[in-house]
């Protein structure tokens, strides 16, 4: 069906290269992603065009949609102009959005054909082997297809009620009915109606026009004695498919009723819910400027400006605007409630208005104005000579870069695709959890742990390498870099990396785009496409944010905690907030330089990441990155008051009689960070409780993310947790790890004859055990375990394997000899803890997704013989003293073990 390109707004055209209509909602619509150089594309190609006219013939009304992979866009137009159909295509200008579309669709390889139900997702599971079958079955097998497809698609139901004459009270009990199968499907008093019942034929369901819309929907006529309809469970597909176009045609009815003032027929009811407060209204206006009135009224809200309103009812991505107040009248009509969440700025505290700019023209010229103080400190060499001129343009690119954060349209996006008002009630439910009684204060945290754990699971992914365009393998190598294209370089992509599959030869581009509105359609990348992007949501959503370069090539952010009045550490490629020494102590990067970046300043934040500062090796590190280390602080306060000042003035030009007050804010703000930069009182909450604990697990661990190789070249796996094995754009991390007391007495690795899905291990504590796995599903049935129980005092000292795109075979090793081993024979030999190396196993970090990805191990050094001749002495000795004082050996012995690693443990 057509809702979906409507709404995604796909540039289409013919075949002569005119701009195309989106087909109508009683139109199957197929998106064909194709190519000419792919062989299996030009079989298919002929077939598809002989199904899509036989469908035209008999009267079907179905569209094609073509997703070009050509290399060229005369390539693209050749192939299209000469052997397809005549249907549409998506226009070749916007590779975006057709990669965009190809994730989406979940594109592993072409042909390809996805049928698209209205809510734009995939109903059919392979479309292309359906088309081949049903030119295979003549014309039932066309006809059977082609309904399938009517059905599947909801264009059975649409076409039906688009000229029923069915009632409102007929179409909304339809629904209810519909409903009812659906949230019970187990029950099968909801999948039979009788027309006796009176409320049934009073809704005209037994006329022929109730049974038209029935029967589209995919209910089955029941005649005889006791008439009525039935569905079965084959059908609930169809039914799931009915249910939107029986609730966009009932809202259609009920939108006539509305005036053309749009105003309500009388008040409606309203859940107007800001941070953890909730209030229920009578709205009596559709004028948003009236309703922002009133909501800042309501919860005294100081900035009338600042408030942004989100309702699921009324609009399903973004902001609320005029035009969607529309359903406020419709929700009248029904006698709905309309729920709304409402967002304002997250720095309360700070008296700069939330909007400074009133469209994209005025945000551009704020940019103009920094541009240019900028640039005339490249040219005059701010800072001297001696620092590196690659390192001041990186400074003043970057201050430059952090202005599109404040332009409309660029938030505007970022709104568009954040779930406001989930992330919203999870934040409202995770605020109580921290206060029984009162969570408001810690609202705004609440909603960056949410928002930082949506954004890392559900939004974006990693980018390692990408997978081949056309025929989906993850098996591809890259050939370097190459210029951008123009359409590449409208998403500021400075450069373009080159991949070519090693299975089928295609080369695929990826692009490494800059422009934080661009990321918000690719969704991947790394470290630096994660926190510009995440940057641009944090600020759309109303925090204050800074972007954050470490010299030593990672990039994350910084925002502002008004109730902690400090600037708090995000990494949203790690899902870590408020771990600044995560770099030091935990991936064991040696830094140098730290900066961050926001849209009224600059500084040298590297005391808050750091606490070896004032070493000679961390000084000469300094040195040798810049070049002069007192230029580059000056150049850093140069950039600063460029910034400042052009933000001040932007404030004196909207606002002037509160530029003092802003004044005041930002230089005490400034100080206060100048004070406690490095402090204890800057690594933990100020106040109350820290509702960032669990993120620091990050100070103790290596880096997360990116393939273990990539990360071991970088240095960044910490230094007690040693990996092997790539990351796929599935891939689960798991750490297998011990609790207090609990030390390692089995371990299983689960594997078939083909390879590893995954491991689990026994923890004991006493008489207490636990078990704790990570594993994914095998293709080929369930996995076999291959169990090692790990005596007392006995440790693993070995865990040694073979991997390719997954880990082929895996060996574990004890300090007694004793060893385990499965999985299959194909990979390359890895080794991550050797038998001769001295260490011992004390955990394990799995990496899974169809298979086990990757293997870690987390180590520690392993007593050395003296030592354990030491402890056996020591044992020995405290057993015969608890046995001579009465204890019977086994409490004896238990009781002189836990003594032996005390005073071992204390250097006793």
């Amino acid at each position: 069906m057509s809702g979906f390109l409507s709404r995604a707004n796909l540039p289409l055209v013919t075949k002569s290269g005119q701009r195309a209509t989106v087909p109508d909602d009683q139109t199957v619509v197929c998106l064909y992603f194709s190519a000419h150089w792919c062989p299996p594309c030009r079989q298919f190609t002929p077939m598809l065009k002989q199904f899509y006219q036989l469908a035209r013939s008999v009267g079907m009304k179905i569209e094609v949609v073509f997703v070009s992979s050509d290399r060229s866009e005369a390539e693209m137009l050749d192939y299209f102009r000469t052997e397809h159909g005549d249907w549409l295509a998506l226009s070749y200008s916007d590779r975006s959005q057709a990669q965009w579309l190809g994730q989406n669709f979940g594109v592993r390889g072409i042909p390809s054909l996805k049928v698209l139900n209205y809510d734009g997702e995939s109903c059919v599971a392979d479309g292309r082997s359906e088309v081949m079958r049903a030119l295979q079955g003549g014309p039932s097998g066309m006809v059977n297809c082609l309904q399938s497809w009517k059905a599947l698609s909801g264009v059975s139901a649409a076409t039906a009620l688009d000229t029923s004459k069915l009632s409102l009270q007929g179409k909304e009990l339809a629904l209810k009915l519909l409903n009812n199968v659906l949230g019970r499907p187990s029950e099968a008093k909801f999948r039979t109606i009788k027309l006796h019942n009176k409320t049934i034929s009073q809704a005209g369901l037994g006329s022929p026009e109730g049974e038209a819309v029935m029967t589209a929907c995919g209910w089955q006529k029941v005649v005889g004695s006791d008439p009525g309809y039935t569905v079965p469970p084959v059908n609930d597909a169809w039914l799931r498919a009915s249910r939107g176009a029986l609730e966009r045609a009932i809202a259609r009815e009920k939108a006539t009723v509305v005036t053309a003032s749009m105003e309500p027929s009388g008040a409606v009811r309203a859940k107007i819910s800001y941070a953890t407060h909730a209030e229920e209204i009578e709205i009596e206006t559709v004028d948003l400027s009236t309703l922002r009135a009133l909501v800042s009224s309501l919860f005294e809200i100081e900035d009338e400006n600042s408030v942004k309103m989100f309702s699921e009812q009324l609009r399903a991505e973004g902001e609320v605007c005029q035009e969607d107040l529309k359903g406020l009248a419709l929700a009248g009509a029904a006698g709905k409630e309309v729920e709304i969440v409402v967002l304002t700025s997250l720095s309360p505290s700070n008296p700069c208005p939330a909007k400074l700019v009133g469209s994209d023209s005025e945000a551009n010229g704020w940019a103009q104005e920094v541009r240019a103080g900028l640039t005339a400190q490249v040219e005059s060499k701010a800072g001297g000579v001696g620092v590196k001129d690659s390192v001041r343009q990186q400074i003043v690119n970057n201050a430059m870069h952090v202005q599109l954060y404040e332009i409309p349209s660029n938030q505007q996006a970022a709104l568009s695709v954040v779930p406001v008002v989930e992330l919203h009630k999870k934040a409202v439910s995770r605020c109580r959890a921290l206060v029984e009684e009162d969570g408001s204060p810690y609202y705004a945290e609440c909603l960056l742990e949410e928002l930082v754990q949506w954004f890392k699971k559900s939004f974006f992914k990693w980018m390692d390498k990408p997978e081949c365009d056309a025929c989906g393998c993850k098996n591809t190598e890259s050939q370097g870099t190459t210029t951008p294209t123009p359409d590449e370089a409208k998403g500021m992509a400075s450069r373009v990396e080159v991949y070519r599959c090693t299975v089928c030869g295609s080369v695929t581009r990826y692009p490494r785009y800059n422009h934080p509105v661009a990321l918000l359609h690719t969704r991947s990348g790394r470290c630096g496409e994660w926190a510009n992007c995440f940057c641009l949501v944090a600020r759309s959503v109303g925090f204050e944010v800074r972007h954050v370069i470490d010299a030593t090539d990672h990039v994350w952010s910084e925002v502002w905690v008004d109730r902690q009045q400090r600037w708090v550490h995000v990494d949203p490629c790690e899902a870590v907030i408020d771990a600044p020494l995560m770099y030091e102590s935990g991936w064991k990067k040696s830094l140098s330089w730290v900066w961050a970046t926001s849209r009224d300043g600059c500084r040298d934040v590297t005391p808050r990441y750091t606490r070896h500062l004032s070493t000679k090796e961390f000084q000469s590190r300094r040195q040798a990155y810049a070049g002069d280390v007192k230029g580059m602080e000056e150049v850093l306060v140069a950039v600063n008051d460029t910034l400042e000042k052009c933000y001040f003035d932007r404030v004196r030009k909207v606002s002037p009689g509160f530029i003092e007050a802003v004044r005041k804010f930002d230089h005490d703000r400034s100080a206060r960070e100048s004070t406690t930069i490095g402090s204890d009182e800057d690594e933990s909450s100020a106040t109350g409780v820290d509702p960032f604990r669990n993120c620091k697990t990050a100070l103790s661990s290596g880096r997360q993310t990116g393939s273990v190789e990539w990360r071991k070249q970088r240095g960044e796996l910490g230094e007690n947790l040693l990996e092997h094995g790539p990351t796929h754009a599935d891939t689960v991390f798991v750490d297998l790890m011990p609790k207090e007391g609990e030390e390692m007495s089995e371990v299983q690795i689960l594997a078939d004859d083909n390879a590893v899905y995954g491991l689990e291990v026994m923890w004991c504590s006493g008489e207490t055990c636990r078990k704790a796995c990570a594993m994914s599903s095998s293709p080929h049935g369930k996995p076999t375990a291959h169990a090692l129980v790990i005596d007392k005092g006995e440790s693993i000292t070995e865990v040694v394997g073979r991997c390719g795109s997954w880990v082929d075979f895996l060996k574990i090793r004890t300090s007694s000899g004793r060893e385990i081993s499965a999985g299959g024979n194909g990979g390359a030999e890895f080794s991550i803890v050797k038998g001769d190396e001295g260490k011992r196993v004390i955990g394990f970090r799995v990496g899974y997704g169809g298979h086990m990805h990757s293997i870690g191990a987390y180590t520690a050094a392993l007593a050395d013989p003296g030592r354990r001749d030491a402890a056996k002495d020591v044992m020995k000795e405290l057993f015969t003293r608890y046995v001579e004082e009465g204890m019977d050996q086994n409490a004896a012995a238990a009781k002189a073990l836990l003594e032996t690693k005390r005073r071992l443990t204390r250097g006793q």
